[in-house]
Formats: C-alpha cells, structure tokens, sequence
C-alpha cells in the first residue's frame, strides 16, 4: 500500500493582480470625484469672485451718475448759458476733444446755442450689443479751484484773454494757484466768466505763468468767437452801449466741468 504525503501550500503575504487592478480602478474613481468636486468649487469660487467685481464696478459706476447727475447745473446761471450766435457765428460743440472727434454725433451741437446744465442724446451713444444707448451730457463748476475767490485783474476788449488776480497768481498757503500742476487751468479746460452784465464761456487755448488766459478764435469746440453778433465774451460782460468795457465791481470766472 503506498501512502500520499499531500503538501498544501501556504500563499505568501500580498495582493493578486486582479486585487491590484481593482483596488487602483476604486482609486482612480475616487481621485477623479474629487478631481471634480475640487474643479467645481473653484469654477463657483471664481464666478463668485466674478460677479462680486461686476457689481463692485457697477456700485462704482452709478455711485458716479448719481454724484454728477445731483451737480449738474450746480454754479451754472439758471437757463444756461448764452452761446456765439448772429452774425459773425458758427454753431458751438459739445463732447468733441481736441483732435476733432465728436463722442456724441451727430447730436454734437448745443441746442439753440446755449450752454446747458444738461443736455439729453437719446440713441446717440455707443452701439453695445447692437444696439444704441442713450448719453446725458452734464455741466457744472468745478469747487476745485477757486477761481471765482477774487475777481479778475484784467480782461481785454475783445474778451480774448484774461489776467486772474493776485489770490490766483499768489495763492494763500494750502489754496492751488492757477496753474497748479494737478488742479490748475489746463489747456482745453472751459472757464465760466461772470458780472452784473451777464455770463459767457471760453475754452483755454493758451496759459502763461503771470496769470493770463487766453480764449482764441479757432478753438476745437468752437465756442471762442470774438467776432459774433451775440454771445461771446465781450458781447456777454460788457456794459451796454460800450462794447469792450466792464463793470467797476469786477469780473470773475470759474472753471466748468462738461
């Protein structure tokens, strides 16, 4: 009789193939889950960020109408200003810079020449998803630069040019001259000049450091027309009946902001 010695043998410690692919092909699953979850949180982390930076800007952007929409007209005469007209005049412009380019046209001339504290541009603004917007423009003074603190030194017959007075040309401690560098009289800039007689505006086409202004012809918005009927400097602020003469009390004048 023979006798069978059966030898079991005993599997060494560790995985088998098939428990490797499956443990690595639950990994994976579970690598590419959370994968997902982490590319989701951060694409709703950026939207968030998003959409907080749009109303941020839009909060900044309205805060900025209301501010000027609630100073529009503040220093203006009521009625608005009279602008060149008669003979002699061309129609003046508005929202045109000095390269000649209108932002607003063709709604780019004052309404019956005169200067507005507002004036309305249904449909004459930039095309934005196809379609038209509509634009305000604003006029008000600037309390930036007190121009209008003294009155003027001198004003030329032809009110082409004007000589601030000496709180302007040697301002107080703490008080900007006329020509500070960051809230002085630019060239470009439009100056409101006032009396008993009346009001008009000017565009600064020249500055010279002893406090003169220059307002000449040619100007890029074509408000400067010595030569008009009606409506310019000289017509505007001089005493009736002799043109190139001024009242005794003075003349002062005050940066506006369009």
């Amino acid at each position: 009789m023979k006798t069978r010695t059966l030898v079991t043998e005993r599997r060494s410690g560790g995985f088998t193939l098939l428990e490797m692919i499956v443990a690595m092909s639950l990994g994976l699953l579970v690598l590419a889950g959370a994968t997902r979850l982490f590319s989701d949180a951060s694409q709703a982390s950026y939207i968030v960020a998003q959409r907080g930076e749009m109303q941020q800007n839009a909060r900044a952007v309205i805060n900025s109408m209301v501010r000027d929409l609630s100073l529009a007209g503040t220093g203006l005469p009521l009625g608005g200003i009279a602008l060149p007209s008669g003979n002699g005049s061309s129609a003046s412009k508005f929202a045109c810079d000095q390269t000649g380019t209108c932002y607003t046209a063709p709604n780019n001339i004052f309404p019956t020449q005169r200067f507005y504290a507002a004036i309305p541009g249904p449909a004459f603004g930039p095309m934005v998803t196809g379609r038209s917007t509509d634009v305000v423009t604003l006029a008000y003074t600037d309390t930036s630069l007190p121009l209008n603190s003294c009155a003027l030194a001198a004003i030329t017959p032809a009110g082409d040019q004007i000589t601030v007075g000496a709180c302007m040309t040697n301002p107080a401690p703490g008080t900007p001259g006329f020509n500070d560098p960051a809230v002085g009289v630019k060239v470009g800039d439009l100056v409101m000049l006032q009396n008993a007689n009346g009001a008009a505006v000017g565009t600064v086409t020249l500055i010279q450091p002893n406090g003169n202004i220059s307002f000449a012809n040619g100007d890029w918005l074509n408000i400067n027309q010595s030569a008009a009927a009606a409506g310019s400097i000289t017509k505007s602020l001089s005493n009736p009946g002799a043109p190139g003469t001024y009242p005794p009390q003075g003349t002062t004048a005050i940066r506006v902001l369009l």
